[in-house]
């Protein structure tokens, strides 16, 4: 007794859903659709594409620019703005940005700003002192005795010889210093 082969099935059509965009026109797949949801029932697709919908807020905020700068000024002082930025801040992608941006930023400044890179320099021998052993960072404050955030000061100015020279002032006492420096310096 031979066995025959199965008879061959009809090829199965795989099914793609796709959506007509109401502003370009064309039929697309449902990922090239946003997904809202309204409270938790009843998810559905936006009438627009992604790349439409793209153009449609550029055309926009071309048109009105001042209008949503100051909307977004007003948003990003809001709590609910507020708790967004620190939302954002907090998760990977923004701690990734905010490395990124920072590496870059120190890179634009050792290349391009020969004063940056001494007070880079100065800091990182402050620090690198500190991690060894060779200077100690007290507890209060040498101008007002106050505890907190101690900070070093250069306050002799960022030359290589006085890069260790540094008084240790907390945060306001250090603020008011770098003020003073900066309004002898305006003069």
């Amino acid at each position: 007794m031979s066995h025959a082969p199965p008879p061959s099935q009809p090829e199965r059509q795989v099914r793609m859903d796709t959506k007509k965009c109401n502003r370009c026109g064309e039929s697309k797949s449902t990922d090239e659709f946003r997904l809202r949801v309204v409270g938790r029932k009843n998810p559905w697709r936006q009438t627009k594409c992604k790349a439409c919908e793209r153009a449609v807020a550029s055309a926009y905020y071309e048109a009105n620019t001042e209008k949503c700068k100051a909307m977004l000024k007003a948003y990003s002082k809001s709590a609910a703005g507020r708790e967004a930025q620190q939302k954002y801040r907090q998760s990977e992608k923004g701690r990734q940005y905010n490395r990124e941006f920072s590496r870059a930023y120190r890179r634009h400044l050792w290349q391009n700003c020969p004063e940056a890179r001494l007070k880079m320099c100065a800091r990182h021998s402050v620090g690198m002192a500190l991690l060894s052993g060779k200077l100690t960072r007290p507890t209060i404050c040498q101008h007002c005795g106050g505890h907190g955030p101690i900070e070093a000061h250069h306050h002799r100015g960022y030359d290589r010889k006085y890069w260790r020279d540094v008084a240790w002032l907390c945060r306001a006492c250090h603020r008011t210093a770098e003020d003073a420096i900066r309004e002898v310096a305006a003069a």
